[in-house]
């Protein structure tokens, strides 16, 4: 009921490791179109939103997926003070950034990649800032919305060429570990096409170089 994204510009250069802030340096993925795409929240770094989940699923005026925390399932219940949900520069863990507020959660995930890590300012472990000093950021966006624009909620499918060692539990393959490197951004690339032989066309095949900052993209 969520799609978890993240948000890469030239001004995130303040990684030590010199390639951009990528949730992963194998696996393929898409790149959201902005203007057909819904940001239900955002975090400054992984905030492992998989667990916020809203029963039932989807956005309700109770829940938001990948937003709203889950107080009774992390062991918080009578007499446990339930904070607000959204936060603000002053204030971390668990709470999440409101979509008008993405500046606020971009500006937090540059002072926190600036300070290598660093996270007194926020109530938030440092497990869920950075892994190998990657300090990325995610931004949740409604699935029924992207769903719904289909073909055109995706700008392009992308892949790296950098090894395919990211393997990844499948849920719904239990035991099963799977890495979605260029042979699956090929295969799903083609049957966008299938799908939408008309619509399609104008979503492009690219190679994503984490270590090009200025032009990351090529055909």
């Amino acid at each position: 009921d969520r799609i978890s994204a993240m948000s890469v510009s030239r001004s995130s250069a303040l990684d030590t490791v010199g390639y951009l802030p990528l949730y992963s340096l194998s696996l393929s993925g898409i790149v959201l179109n902005p203007n057909t795409n819904q940001l239900l929240c955002a975090y400054p770094y992984d905030a492992g939103t998989a667990e916020r989940q809203c029963r039932p699923l989807g956005v309700s005026r109770r829940c938001i997926p990948g937003c709203t925390p889950d107080y009774d399932a992390w062991g918080c219940h009578a007499g446990c003070q339930k904070r607000s949900m959204w936060c603000n520069n002053a204030r971390g863990w668990p709470c999440t950034w409101p979509p008008d507020h993405l500046h606020e959660a971009l500006e937090v995930r540059e002072r926190i990649a600036a300070a290598r890590g660093h996270t007194w300012e926020l109530d938030v472990e440092h497990s869920f800032v950075g892994e190998g000093e990657r300090y990325y950021n995610e931004l949740v966006f409604e699935f029924e919305y992207f769903h719904r624009h289909l073909p055109g909620s995706i700008d392009a499918v992308f892949y790296i060429t950098n090894g395919c060692t990211d393997r990844r539990p499948q849920p719904w393959m239990p035991g099963t570990e799977v890495a979605k490197c260029e042979d699956y951004a090929r295969w799903a690339h083609a049957r966008l096409h299938a799908r939408w032989p008309m619509l399609a066309h104008a979503i492009p095949l690219v190679r994503l170089d984490p270590w090009n900052w200025n032009e990351p993209f090529s055909v």
